[in-house]
């Protein structure tokens, strides 16, 4: 239980009029794969090789030794959206080997994003459309301890922000970056972990917006662990 309590104690107050935002897509990872759209039906399942499910921040989490792939999301835009989600990794920071959490679109295409935990140990968001714009946070997690990790990304605003346990970690914004017309047709093939960089941990409450959060929305949705 510990391990537990450390992400919630460690998150940030925010205003009491400030709620979670409704995702697009989550996946509970509550003992299946299955996706859910904002009106709480079953939309799609996730593919995993023999799936393990463990005990989680809330109810089972999906314990992913490989790589697990997400469908397509046709109404999903790439011009800005938020990721968030509980994780709870194997490792730690200085295992001298890359761990892939996140990753979407197609390396050298209109549009890639990556989120991972890098060799020299640092977490890294990278955006690419087709221009990289990286944001990097320096020794955040603990081998066995939950923590809620969350990115946005808006390609109008030439920005990008990684947020942990509810709190901004790290943002970068780029004047050259801003495309107010941006639009890509590139498939998602969204994965998390991949085959030479394994996420090597477990995923609870994953969340897909289609649209930036702002701080005080992921403060909240850090905060609201126990409802999958």
């Amino acid at each position: 239980m510990t391990h537990k309590l450390t992400a919630l104690l460690a998150l940030p107050l925010f205003s009491a009029g400030v709620f979670a935002a409704s995702p697009d897509a989550r996946i509970p990872f509550d003992g299946s794969a299955a996706i859910f759209g904002p009106d709480g039906k079953e939309i799609a399942q996730c593919t995993v090789s023999a799936p393990e499910y463990v005990d989680g921040v809330s109810g089972k989490a999906l314990n992913a030794q490989t790589p697990v792939r997400l469908p397509e999301f046709p109404g999903f835009e790439k011009r800005e959206g938020a990721v968030s989600f509980f994780f709870r990794p194997d490792w730690e920071m200085n295992d001298g080997r890359s761990h892939r959490l996140f990753e979407a679109g197609r390396f050298l295409s209109a549009f890639y994003l990556s989120f991972v935990k890098t060799k020299s140990g640092r977490l890294e968001l990278s955006v690419c459309a087709p221009e990289q714009l990286q944001v990097i946070v320096d020794d955040v997690l603990n081998a066995k301890q939950w923590v809620h990790l969350a990115f946005s990304w808006s390609i109008p605003k030439g920005e990008a922000v990684i947020y942990i346990n509810g709190k901004e970690a790290g943002r970068k914004t780029l004047e050259s970056w801003k495309k107010a017309d941006y639009v890509s047709d590139a498939p998602w093939n969204i994965l998390l972990g991949t085959a030479n960089a394994p996420a090597d941990g477990a995923y609870d409450s994953l969340k897909l917006y289609n649209k930036q959060l702002s701080g005080g929305e992921v403060a909240a949705d850090a905060r609201a662990k126990s409802k999958k």
